[in-house]
């Protein structure tokens, strides 16, 4: 599944790569304090970006784990002492330096700044996620969706089930039920029968294309940004004070 604004999100190479340098920034900044930096988990594979846009759209899906989400591994972190989590934090004050000369504002926010230029760590442009949220929600009011949707309900509804919406199933138990297997099945075949995901897809895509024709200045200006980015991560990583880490 594709969308027309995908070419603007940050790619999982880009996300790689920054990760990496901000993790190899921050360890050196930690160092020069006398600290040790957290051990640097391997990050799970991301979901793919539209697993749920539409909602479950898998027999497989539907028959494991129906609406529930794939369950995140527990992380093996070990705890940080006092100091290590104001160097990597900050100071109270963000005016008086850290342990062992740690910077005021700590090492994770030091670290972002030679990468995004800002405080924050990589993310997509904000003009980007006001597009994915604007063009959902304008499908979502769109006459095809809607009649979409009734005719999904009405498969669903041959099956036992009285939902409106495919956005309407929710089972917030802790295990999956096999009810709930059986409703994600239907909303599935429902789905496949209607059409009404690729029709869905059709009509946001239209509605994407229109934003960013009209965003072209600023999505323009996002890509460079991105560029710049991965630039001075791989200086970063490229770096002979860094190139071990």
């Amino acid at each position: 599944m594709s969308l027309p604004l995908d070419p603007y999100f940050l790619s999982t190479d880009e996300n790689a790569l920054t990760h990496r340098a901000l993790t190899a920034l921050v360890a050196s900044c930690m160092r020069s304090a006398g600290l040790h930096a957290p051990e640097a988990r391997p990050q799970p594979a991301p979901p793919p970006r539209y697993a749920r846009r539409y909602g479950i759209v898998g027999a497989g899906t539907a028959r494991t784990i129906g609406y529930h989400l794939p369950a995140d591994r527990p992380g093996t972190d070990a705890p940080l002492t006092a100091a290590q989590l104001e160097a990597l934090s900050g100071t109270p004050d963000k005016k008086t330096s850290g342990p062992g000369g740690a910077p005021a504002e700590g090492c994770i926010v030091t670290a972002a700044r030679q990468i995004t230029g800002s405080d924050s760590y990589p993310a997509d442009a904000e003009v980007v996620r006001r597009i994915n949220v604007e063009s959902f929600e304008q499908s979502l009011d769109s006459p095809e969706v809607r009649g979409a949707f009734a005719r999904w309900s009405r498969c669903m509804k041959a099956s036992g089930y009285s939902y409106a919406s495919p956005l309407e199933p929710s089972f917030r138990t802790t295990e999956v039920s096999p009810d709930e297997r059986r409703t994600a099945l239907a909303d599935v075949s429902c789905k496949n029968k209607t059409g009404l995901v690729r029709l869905w897809n059709s009509v946001e895509s239209s509605y994407q294309r229109e934003l960013i024709a009209g965003n072209l200045s600023e999505l323009d200006e996002s890509r460079k940004e991105r560029r710049r980015m991965r630039e001075r991560a791989s200086a970063v990583l490229a770096s002979p004070n860094l190139a071990s880490r």
